[in-house]
């Protein structure tokens, strides 16, 4: 006897065929005219452009309000230090090119400065730092600016040792100064206070005897009242130049080291 098979559901009308629309991809879209698509997305789209707008018009206006008003801090990741403060939005006065950005970035140009040693001797004249060393480094290696230091030359040790661990001479000699791995680990005592330690400065002056009551006799045998303001003028703009003195009383100066008789100022 056979089974009979089992009748559908009748309470269940509609088959499980029609649910699934197997052949939905080989259909085509309805088309929609062009007008229509941009009407939906209208307020949308002109919103957002809107936005953008106000960003690059912000972008434009801010660096031209501060050219036009003279502000450069925007273009600096931090102030300068107090030394330096007083040309704090004059940025020629130590960069004299390009800021190079994308050059700065690439890898192995870490020491690379818009600030020549040109810039800096023009202010801080000195003799070249290390002269014979093989690698000698920019002032604005070890002095960063823009970097919130109150003082350029309260440097890490770091800055130091990165040279004097190792010290090394163009010709192949051997170095007059030790190699130091940080202050407190083996930096030796100055040389003015080791044993027959001597002092190299040969400029001696007497304060006592140039500013004494009766006065002192100048070039034309005439007694000479000095004060204080006659050699020494003050200008925190201007690098230090020891004698400022009128044309008669040049001859009292003495030859000064350094290029027009400017010293290196601290900083």
């Amino acid at each position: 006897m056979l089974s009979s098979m089992p009748e559908p559901d009748s309470s269940y009308p509609n088959s499980l065929s029609p649910w699934f629309d197997l052949d939905y991809f080989r259909r085509k879209k309805p088309w929609v005219p062009l007008g229509d698509r941009f009407h939906r997305r209208r307020q949308p789209v002109g919103l957002r452009w809107a936005l953008i707008g106000l960003v690059l018009l912000a972008c434009v206006a801010w660096p031209v309000l501060a050219h036009l008003t003279g502000n450069r801090r925007i273009y600096q990741a931090r102030p300068v230090s107090q030394a330096h403060a007083m040309f704090n939005n004059n940025c020629d006065k130590c960069h004299s090119g390009n800021f190079e950005t994308a050059e700065r970035l690439w890898p192995g140009n870490a020491r690379l400065a818009t600030v020549t040693d040109a810039k800096c001797k023009q202010c801080h004249d000195g003799p070249i730092h290390h002269d014979v060393a093989v690698d000698p480094p920019q002032c604005a290696n070890c002095h960063r600016e823009h970097r919130g230091h109150a003082l350029l030359a309260d440097l890490p040790d770091g800055r130091c040792t990165a040279c004097h661990s190792d010290l090394q001479r163009t010709d192949g000699k051997q170095s007059a100064f030790v190699n130091i791995h940080g202050w407190a680990v083996d930096h030796p005592d100055f040389r003015v206070w080791q044993e027959n330690g001597r002092d190299q400065g040969a400029v001696k002056f007497n304060h006592f005897v140039h500013l004494r009551r009766e006065g002192i006799r100048g070039p034309a045998g005439k007694l000479m009242q000095l004060r204080c303001e006659q050699c020494h003028q003050e200008d925190d703009q201007a690098p230090i130049s020891l004698f400022t003195m009128k044309e008669e009383d040049r001859s009292l100066a003495l030859p000064l080291p350094g290029a027009r008789g400017r010293l290196m100022r601290p900083i």
